[in-house]
């Protein structure tokens, strides 16, 4: 483990409220691996749902983690996830794939909103959020409900009009 990874782990274990610095696609992995970990369903809370907005859900960087997607999804939590390009390849795409095809996920695609702000947000605390597209420069809190609830204040309403994958592969046809 990584001194990144062990600051990480101890932020999300004891939910400390502090901004962890994400400067590369490792980082970010890494904090998705603890995302998926904050939203497991425990015994006696109350179910949680992980919101991802992202562009392509690039396959090099998403489908690692298909396998903790279903174990999150099976343990009680829903994952909603928005792409904004119409084009994405839900069945090819093994993470849309995993997510689509659970009861507890759903992909949509949202193309009629500007999304260049990529973000996860897991309950109502937990966030990741991207400030830089290309080199994946980003920031994360497992405990920082204000920001949280902005976040999902962002992704609710366009969800909301978002048009669900299945019905949208059937326009494109």
């Amino acid at each position: 483990m990584t001194e990144y990874e062990s600051i990480v782990e101890k932020c999300q274990k004891n939910r400390i409220n502090r901004r962890i610095t994400n400067t590369s696609i490792d980082h970010a992995a890494v904090l998705y691996k603890y995302l998926f970990i904050a939203a497991e369903a425990i015994p006696g809370d109350e179910p949680k749902t992980v919101r991802i907005q992202t562009g392509d859900a690039r396959a090099d960087f998403y489908e690692p983690l298909v396998r903790q997607a279903k174990q999150v999804m099976d343990s009680g939590v829903t994952i909603n996830l928005m792409v904004s390009y119409r084009e994405a390849d839900v069945q090819a795409n093994k993470f849309l794939a995993a997510v689509n095809d659970n009861p507890r996920g759903e992909v949509r695609i949202n193309s009629e909103r500007d999304v260049s702000i990529h973000f996860a947000v897991v309950g109502q605390s937990a966030y990741r959020i991207e400030t830089d597209l290309d080199t994946f420069q980003a920031f994360a809190n497992f405990n920082e409900p204000i920001i949280a609830t902005r976040l999902i204040g962002l992704f609710d309403p366009a969800w909301d009009t978002a048009v669900p994958t299945k019905q949208a592969q059937r326009e494109i046809a």
